[in-house]
C-alpha cells in the first residue's frame, strides 16, 4: 500500500528526452567517480533507469534543470538513453537549491570540500544558522563548523584533500592559518611529495607544530598593547588545542605587521628626540636608558635587538641571504656577535632554528 505522496510522485512521473535535460549548478558535488559512472551506464543499458530524477521547467523553454539525480544523468548520456524517467517540480529557486543540496549531501560520494561549500551557500542564503544545519544533517555543531573552515583553504590545499592526498585532520590545522602562510606551506611542504622538508605523511598535530615554529610570530618580543592579542582567533592560544601558555604567537602578519607599525609610529618621536639629545645636549646613556625604560619598558639596546632579531628571523625564513650577511643587513653586525644576540634572545643558535625550518 503506498502513500498519498508516493502516489502523487508516482503520478508525476514522465519521460522526457535527454537531450532537453541540463545539470544544475545547485548540485554540490562537483566531481563523479569515472568507474562508478562506466558501471551504472552499464546497467542503464541493461535494465533502464530504474528511479526517476527529479527536474523542474525552465521558463519559456521545453528544457528542464535537474533539482537531483545528475549522477543517472550523465550515465543515461553515457549509455546513449534517448528518454528517461524523470518526475517534474514546479520549485523556486531558493527551493531546488536547498532541495538539490540536502539530497545531494546524503550521498557517500560528497567530498569534504564539497560538503563545506554546500553548507556556506546554505548559510549565505539567510535561511540557516550552524545550528539549524546540525538539526537538519543529523550532526554536530562542530562538524558543521569544522567542515565550515575548509572554505578557507587556498585551491592547492583544497585540491590536496579532494585527491585525498591531505588527511582530514591535517586540513582542518592548516585552514587555522591566513592564506599567506598557507600559501607557503604549500609551496615550500606540500607541493611535492618525498621531498626532503616534505611535510605529507605527518601527523596532524606534527604539522601544527611545525607551522607555529616556523609561520607565526611570538608575541612577546613586541611592545604594543596585546589586549585584544589574548581573545584574537589567530592567537595560537587560540587556535591550539595545548598551548604554553605567554602572550601567544600571532598567526595573521598583516594585522601583526599594522599593530607593530602603529606601535612605532606613535613612540618613534620618542626615540628620536632622545637620540637628538643625546647628540646635541651630551646626555648620558644611562639618562636615555632610564627614559626608554620608563617610556618603552626596555633599554634602547634591548628594544633595538629585539626589532633586528625579528627582522632576522624573516630573512632567514625567506631563505634567499647567506647567513653570514644577514647580521649586516639587520644592523647587528659580524656573524660572529650576531650568532651571539640570535642565541641570547631566541634560546638557539642560528642553525639550531634553520633546521626547524626544513
Amino acid at each position: 500500500m503506498t502513500t498519498a505522496n508516493q502516489s502523487a510522485a508516482e503520478r508525476n512521473i514522465t519521460l522526457v528526452s535527454v537531450a532537453n535535460i541540463q545539470p544544475s549548478n545547485y548540485n554540490p558535488r562537483k566531481r563523479f567517480d569515472e568507474t562508478g559512472l562506466d558501471e551504472l551506464a552499464e546497467s542503464i543499458k541493461q535494465q533502464g533507469v530504474l528511479q526517476p530524477i527529479t527536474v523542474r521547467p525552465i521558463a519559456d523553454t521545453d528544457r528542464y534543470e535537474i533539482v537531483f539525480g545528475e549522477r543517472r544523468y550523465r550515465a543515461s548520456v553515457m549509455a546513449d538513453m534517448e528518454r528517461m524517467p524523470v518526475i517534474i517540480s514546479d520549485l523556486t529557486d531558493e527551493a531546488a537549491e536547498e532541495i538539490a543540496i540536502t539530497e545531494n549531501l546524503q550521498r557517500k560520494d560528497v567530498t569534504p570540500i564539497e560538503e563545506a561549500n554546500a553548507y556556506q551557500r546554505l548559510i549565505e542564503t539567510g535561511r540557516h544558522t550552524v545550528q539549524t544545519l546540525a538539526v537538519l544533517f543529523g550532526k554536530n555543531e562542530n562538524y558543521i563548523r569544522t567542515r565550515l573552515k575548509f572554505t578557507h583553504l587556498i585551491p592547492e590545499i583544497a585540491e590536496l584533500l579532494e585527491a585525498d592526498e591531505l588527511t582530514l585532520s591535517v586540513a582542518a590545522e592548516i585552514c587555522r592559518y591566513g592564506k599567506d602562510i598557507q600559501q607557503e606551506v604549500y609551496e615550500k611542504h606540500l607541493q611535492s611529495e618525498g621531498t626532503y622538508n616534505s611535510w605529507r605523511g605527518l601527523k596532524a598535530a606534527d604539522v601544527a607544530k611545525r607551522i607555529e615554529q616556523n609561520y607565526t610570530t611570538d608575541l612577546r618580543y613586541y611592545y604594543f598593547d596585546k589586549t585584544k592579542c589574548a581573545t584574537c582567533a589567530h592567537n595560537t592560544n587560540n587556535m591550539l588545542l595545548f598551548c604554553e601558555g605567554g602572550c601567544g604567537n600571532c598567526a595573521n602578519r598583516a594585522c601583526l605587521a599594522e599593530m607593530n607599525a602603529a606601535y612605532l609610529k606613535e613612540n618613534y618621536r620618542s626615540k628620536i628626540t632622545l637620540a637628538d639629545l643625546q647628540e646635541q645636549f651630551h646626555y648620558s646613556e644611562r639618562y636615555i636608558n632610564q627614559k626608554f625604560q620608563k617610556e618603552l619598558g626596555t633599554t634602547v639596546i634591548d628594544y633595538l635587538n629585539r626589532c633586528r632579531i625579528q627582522n632576522a628571523l624573516e630573512l632567514i625564513r625567506k631563505g634567499e641571504m647567506p647567513i653570514s650577511q644577514i647580521g649586516w643587513e639587520c644592523g647587528i653586525g659580524e656573524y660572529k656577535y650576531f650568532s651571539h644576540v640570535f642565541k641570547k634572545y631566541m634560546g638557539c643558535s642560528v642553525r639550531e632554528y634553520q633546521s626547524t625550518l626544513k
